[in-house]
């Protein structure tokens, strides 16, 4: 976790939490836009599960995933832990205070 922490920055530093399940185990995943920040805390996550476990396939299962977001608002930060689906939702805030319904379902690709 120290080594990922020191290499990632960011809303996802801490890392992501995904549990592990068998193959086919857990709920169908929805398809669904993953936002730039969390891809690259993924790609950065996958670098350090392939240099301390060589040989193990690594899997996102994002039904089961959850992140902590810090959240600015009126001038307080507050700490908000999230689904995946809730981050992709929640992350196109950040270019601005209003979004309409369908700017989100582009964005987040949900329905």
């Amino acid at each position: 976790k120290q080594w990922y922490q020191r290499r990632v920055r960011g809303p996802f530093a801490s890392g992501p939490s995904t549990p592990a399940t068998e193959e086919g185990g857990g709920p169908a995943p929805l398809e669904f836009n993953i936002p730039q920040d969390l891809a690259n805390c993924i790609d950065k996550f996958k670098e350090f599960y392939s240099i301390e476990h060589s040989g193990r396939r690594l899997k996102f299962v994002f039904p089961l995933s959850s992140g902590t977001v810090g959240v600015n608002y009126t001038q307080r930060q507050y700490t908000v832990s999230m689904s995946a689906y809730q981050v992709a939702t929640f992350l196109p805030f950040q270019e601005g205070e209003h979004l309409s319904r369908e700017a989100l379902q582009t964005a987040s690709g949900l329905d």
